[in-house]
């Protein structure tokens, strides 16, 4: 066993102390800290510097979350304002090109009316010419309708482009190219059968002029027109596609040079006494020497009867004016008129006269009635047809005007 002493001393330092003084203005303070106590605040400041690592940690940790939320959400914030404004830029894109699209439609639209205005003009021009030749219109209509602005432009109740499709399947340009392609190969066909009639109708004013002059000269008549076929020649240059002339222009101008000789020409045809005084009835008695009727001998005979029952109307045989009208010896009730490149006709034995000295009149209008007054033996006409005063064959005017009485 151990001394008491040394027991005691062993006890003693076991229990020791650890004394801490502070002191602080002069006074001085001195706490006892036993082992425990010394675990204790070893403890303390250790979780007091673990609290303070973790919460040092978590709030760095917890800035870097914030950061890296906020810096993800501004790059989705970029990425969308991004995609807005490339969406924005497209759509700018084919809103500029369906504005310009638009455009285009308008100026085709324009053009199309344009066109269909000119061949409507020219249908009303030519119309009469074909009556007047007796041409058959082809079966192609001019276009009634024209291209409907309404119908080829966007609905206002619908934006240009939807938001959520940018790509259209067509154009305005290429819808409204759809829309008219049946026009246009209507307007292109109705143009193209208007220079075929307009061809047929130069063709037939041609005819009709060579016909004319030829019937003028077999009753000795000369007009000023030039002949319809004249000589040409040249050497041949062919045309370029772009230096290539107007269809139409070329086929009008021809036209209008045939229509005007042929206007000329029948101007003097219709004052040359050309027509039948009295259509469908028979000649009695043809001009030259002949037994007189009344007498039985030989006289001349410078004239045509017909022969008529009485009242049946005498009809003028060119354009002229009334020289004589009224009672005239031997001719009885008699009408003379004068008419162009000195020729005159007469119209004798009228029963009765319905024109008066000085009246203009026209070819087919009537001049009197069917009689037989003065030196007759019963009703009938006595035509006669002089130039300068000299009687000449009325037949051959007859006969040239049968050739050409369609025209006239």
């Amino acid at each position: 066993m151990l001394p008491a002493d040394s027991s005691q001393a062993a006890i003693s330092k076991k229990r020791k102390t650890s004394a801490v003084i502070i002191s602080h203005d002069g006074t001085i303070r001195q706490f006892q800290l036993t082992l425990r106590g010394r675990f204790g605040v070893i403890f303390l400041g250790s979780a007091l510097a673990i609290g303070y690592l973790a919460s040092t940690a978590y709030l760095v940790v917890r800035d870097d979350l914030i950061a890296g939320k906020a810096g993800r959400q501004a790059h989705l914030e970029y990425a969308y304002e991004d995609r807005i404004s490339a969406l924005r830029r497209q759509v700018d894109r084919i809103t500029s090109r369906q504005m310009l699209d638009q455009n285009l439609v308008e100026m085709r639209m324009t053009q199309l009316m344009e066109r269909q205005d000119i061949l409507a003009s020219r249908s009303a021009k030519i119309a009469p010419l074909l009556r007047e030749f007796g041409v058959t219109t082809g079966s192609v209509p001019l276009p009634q309708a024209r291209p409907d602005r309404q119908a080829m432009a966007p609905s206002p109740t619908q934006p240009l482009i939807a938001a959520t499709e940018l790509k259209a399947p067509l154009s305005l340009a290429d819808r409204a190219d759809i829309a008219f392609v049946a026009l246009q190969h209507s307007l292109t066909d109705m143009e193209n059968q208007q220079i075929r009639e307009i061809g047929v109708v130069g063709d037939k004013a041609e005819a009709a002029t060579t016909l004319l002059n030829a019937a003028l000269d077999e009753v000795g008549v000369t007009t000023d027109a030039e002949p319809s076929y004249a000589g040409m020649g040249g050497p041949f240059e062919p045309v370029l596609d772009d230096q290539r002339d107007d269809t139409f222009g070329t086929m009008v101008e021809r036209l209008d040079i045939a229509l005007n000789r042929y206007v000329d020409v029948k101007k003097t045809a219709v004052s040359i006494p050309l027509a039948n005084p009295l259509p469908d009835q028979p000649i009695s008695s043809r001009f030259g020497v002949r037994k007189d009727p009344i007498l039985g001998r030989r006289a001349m005979h410078s004239g045509l009867d017909f022969s008529a029952p009485r009242g049946l109307p005498i009809l003028a045989t060119a354009d002229g004016v009334v020289v004589k009208a009224g009672r005239n010896g031997g001719y009885g009730r008699m009408v003379e008129i004068r008419h162009a490149d000195g020729l005159s006709t007469r119209y004798a034995h009228m029963s009765r006269v319905t024109v008066k000295v000085g009246q203009a009149v026209q070819r087919g209008m009537t001049v009197g009635k069917v009689g037989s007054t003065g030196r007759s033996t019963g009703p009938h006409l006595h035509y006669e047809v002089r130039r300068h005063g000299d009687a000449i064959n009325p037949l051959r005017f007859l006969k040239a005007g049968e050739t050409v009485a369609e025209l006239l």
